[in-house]
């Protein structure tokens, strides 16, 4: 390279000016004017020069016998494998680019088009191209390499029988003219871009000079040949039709990529997209490849090949504003002036891209083709037709949000698992549907929307939206959906395909309905709902999530409210009745010491006051429960209790909790009846009972039997001298307001704990000590003599530091043991394991969830070793304390 700039008066000061031309060798005209650079090495030159037709010798076998592929020529009938695809009855041909059938090279190729419908080609490796023999050979009877009952591929053994009785020059004429597709052109203009980059300066203006004098009339002539007998691509705009043709008619040293807005967003890395079936839909795999998905409906065929050479998606091309090219040259124009630069508007939408994203406003999608999606245009699913299941329309009273109208005729048209999901998504319209195929859990049409939006899950290919994630995943995104308010189920399959094929032969006549694997909601989880099973992993922080269920009733004083209140993670219910003033204080008490994270009220019997501070809670969970039918009165809870199994062991008499047999009339002997004054306690139980079968975690929870009466801390006292203190009062009253002034447990400000008396306070080891703290906060004593016996038990601690070290060091390492006994329990449980979804569940992480059981139970198990310890070691200091 020469320092300084050689100005020619020609060309003037250039880019060019700084290099030295290369000798060109020859004088002698050349098709495409090669000369010599830096990134072309003469021995090169073959694989470079139109003139070098040579092919690469066909691979030789470690035997000496020259490979397959080289004893194929156009026209001859083979049996053809595409990776990840059945053997499908093909026909050798010439590439329509190439103009050859055969790729050399250490892994040899052959060109085929397939007896498809739609026909489509690829490039096959020699190893999987087999003659054809026709379907009447023993390789396509039972028992066979190629056998197969897949329609299509028989439908296409019968065409290709029939070319076999063709000659040659017959069957050449099946082939159809496909265009190559977007990942081929790509690779060829890369190669001429590079090849461009090298050419001689001259050279290069030469021909800029005769493609603005000559290209305007080849386009146009191009386009107009091109609409007259160009077969379109089913995936191309007219406007891609165009380029690509005028490209070829203008020769290969003048092609220009032009590319649209529009056009960059249809283009797809696949050679051909044969039409799917819907069957595809039942064997899903989440995008993950087939080889690696060993699930009970992964053996399924594909109904067709598609070529994959190119997995680039049409997202990363959309993000490619220059194809994929190394290098970028500015063309100067044929007037040797200066060029400037000018930037388009398609290029700057292009350049954009690279932009940091900005969300999406409320409302709408995270990505514009969430629009395109089937479920977007069912005429039930708009906001105007949308009605429940009793067909009650979301202005009616009576509405249920929970569940959707589905017209029997649209489920009648549905794949065998695609109705499945439908039938329990018309049960849980407001519920986000986990639905098991395989080792994935799968999302589908409006739940998909949901996972991509909340989530960040990618759309997979197909008009349905579809999404998902894997099986060991779960607790991941169902916390993360639970945490922004969402209602999330896990459905299992229940059933193993050998099942469904017995079931299917005890039948009498099995409809296609019939022939896919049971699936079951095994539990519904909100954030009222937790009980960290196995699947959940981990227990959580120690924050506890109370279900509150709620109901009043007018009376001459006031008002009277029913509670019950439970955190399913530890199983202990708060049940009570009391009255309360006109500004709800004893209820707004009862919120912020046990703040709910999810309400539930019966509809249409609340007064205006009270819906107004259960709105007031924003972030919480809401959900209005029908009067009778799911808000049950306090006759059914009572029966429902004695009917079921939940207070009694088998073999074993009812034995009633002591906090629920206190409310039950001591008049009827059989048990049915509630006490005075306990009427709407027992119906708020009702509703929490119901709200527990309907999640299917009522047994693991009530069978705890860990009932408390709850009774306000500023209940109405006897008539007693005020001079006196009332020593049976031992803790202070501090209301929902006091708590919120005094900023105990939560700012004002924003609703978190910085700065609060909670934050300073709370340095507790472990997670029952957190929550036992609050509760002290909340309601702190207020008898002297409990005053002073918590000062001198802080008194002995800060005297026997090094008994408090050991203490806080052993205390480190227990684990949440009132979450884990509750885990443990519902593990034991005799009616999970027989009568529950969740006992026939098929589960690919089995290994996985075992471990935990066992993980579980040792660290429990640790937990009372270390709490023993603690007791052992303050045995020996008893003198010592106070």
């Amino acid at each position: 390279m020469s320092k300084n700039p050689k100005q020619t008066p020609k060309q003037g000061n250039t880019l060019f000016s700084y290099f030295s031309k290369t000798p060109v060798k020859d004088k002698t005209p050349q098709k495409d004017k090669e000369v010599l650079s830096p990134r072309r090495s003469p021995n090169n030159k073959a694989k470079t020069s139109p003139k070098s037709t040579k092919k690469s010798s066909p691979p030789v076998t470690p035997n000496g016998c020259v490979a397959v592929a080289a004893d194929f020529t156009p026209g001859d009938l083979v049996w053809a494998k595409l990776a990840g695809y059945p053997w499908w009855p093909s026909l050798v041909c010439d590439h329509p680019t190439t103009k050859s059938h055969f790729k050399g090279g250490k892994k040899p190729e052959v060109h085929v088009q397939f007896f498809d419908t739609p026909p489509s080609r690829a490039w096959i490796k020699a190893s999987n191209v087999k003659p054809f023999k026709g379907s009447d050979g023993a390789e396509f009877q039972r028992g066979g390499q190629f056998y197969t009952l897949n329609t299509q591929i028989r439908k296409g053994a019968e065409e290709a029988d029939k070319a076999v009785k063709l000659p040659v020059e017959e069957r050449l004429k099946l082939v159809a003219f496909l265009q190559p597709s977007d990942s081929e052109e790509e690779d060829e203009e890369d190669e001429h871009v590079d090849e461009m980059m090298d050419l001689d300066p001259d050279i290069f203006d030469a021909e800029m000079s005769d493609d603005n004098d000559d290209s305007i009339k080849e386009n146009k002539a191009a386009e107009e040949k091109t609409t007259e007998t160009a077969t379109p691509a089913k995936s191309e705009t007219p406007s891609k039709k165009r380029t690509r043709k005028t490209r070829q008619a203008a020769g290969k040293p003048k092609r220009r990529r032009i590319m649209s807005p529009d056009s960059a967003e249809e283009e797809s890395g696949d050679e051909f997209k044969p039409s799917g079936s819907e069957d595809d839909e039942d064997s899903a795999s989440s995008g993950v490849d087939e080889d690696e998905v060993s699930g009970p409906e992964s053996g399924s065929e594909p109904d067709s090949p598609v070529k994959q050479k190119k997995k680039a998606s049409a997202d990363t091309k959309k993000a490619t504003p220059l194809s994929s090219n190394k290098k970028v040259f500015t063309p100067l124009s044929s007037n040797k002036k200066v060029f400037t630069p000018v930037v388009s508007s398609a290029t700057k939408s292009k350049l954009s891209l690279f932009s940091a994203p900005e969300p999406a406003p409320s409302g709408e999608g995270g990505q514009s083709e969430s629009s395109n999606f089937v479920h977007n245009r069912l005429d039930f699913l708009k906001p105007e037709n949308i009605r429940d299941a009793n067909k009650n329309t979301p202005t009616d009273p009576d509405y249920d949000p929970r569940t959707l109208y589905v017209t029997q005729s649209f489920l009648d048209k549905q794949t065998p698992g695609m109705r499945q999901w439908w039938e329990l998504k018309r049960k849980h319209f407001d519920t986000v549907l986990f639905f098991k195929m395989g080792k994935f859990y799968e999302l589908f049409h409006m739940d998909s929307t949901t996972g991509v939006e909340e989530l960040g899950l990618i759309y997979m290919k197909g008009e349905h939206a579809h999404s998902g994630f894997p099986e060991i995943a779960y607790s991941r995104y169902a916390d993360a959906l639970m945490q922004k308010g969402y209602k999330v189920a896990r459905i299992e399959q229940t059933e193993t395909p050998d099942m469904m094929a017995d079931r299917c032969r005890e039948m009498a006549r099995p409809t296609k309905f019939d022939k896919v694997v049971r699936r079951e909601i095994c539990q519904v989880s909100t954030q009222g709902i937790r009980t960290f099973s196995q699947t959940d992993g981990d227990v959580g922080d120690a924050k506890p999530s109370y279900l509150l269920a709620l109901c009043e009733t007018e009376t001459q004083d006031g008002v009277v409210y029913g509670v019950c209140f439970v955190d399913t993670s530890i199983g202990t219910f708060h049940v009570g009745q009391f009255a309360d003033d006109r500004h709800c204080s004893r209820l707004r008490t009862v919120f912020a010491h046990h703040t709910p994270a999810q309400i539930l009220y019966e509809r249409g019997r609340m007064s205006q006051k009270t819906m107004q501070l259960i709105d007031g809670y924003a972030s919480v969970l809401k959900e209005a429960l029908s009067p009778g039918k799911e808000f049950w009165e306090s006759s059914k809870t009572l029966k429902t209790l004695h009917e079921e199994s939940y207070f009694k062991e088998e073999g074993e008499e009812l034995q009633w909790p002591e906090a629920v047999k206190a409310m039950m009339s001591d008049s009827d002997s059989l048990g049915l009846t509630a006490a005075e004054g306990c009427e709407l306690a027992l119906r708020s139980l009702g509703a929490v009972v119901w709200y527990l079968q309907y999640c299917l975690v009522d047994h693991e929870v009530l069978s705890m039997k860990k009932f408390e009466q709850y009774q306000p801390l500023d209940r109405a006292p006897e008539k007693r001298d005020t001079t006196t203190f009332d020593t049976r009062q031992r803790n202070m009253v501090l209301d929902g307001v006091t708590l919120l002034n005094l900023e105990v447990t939560k700012n004002a400000s924003t609703g978190g704990t910085e700065g609060t008396l909670i934050e300073q306070l709370d340095t507790c080891a472990t997670p029952f000590g957190k929550r036992l703290l609050k509760q002290w906060v909340c309601a702190p004593l207020c008898q002297p003599a409990s005053i002073n016996d918590r000062l001198d038990a802080v008194e002995t601690l800060m005297e026997m530091q090094e008994v408090a070290t050991e203490t806080t060091d052993t205390l480190k390492k227990m684990p949440d043991l009132e979450r884990l006994l509750s885990r443990i329990h519902s593990l034991g449980l005799s009616k999970r394991a027989t009568d529950h979804p969740e006992g026939r569940a098929v589960l690919y992480e089995e290994v996985t969830y075992s471990k935990r059981k066992i993980e579980d139970f040792m660290s429990a198990l640790a937990g009372f070793k270390g709490a023993m310890k603690i007791v052992k070691k303050f045995s020996q200091h008893k003198a010592d304390l106070k």
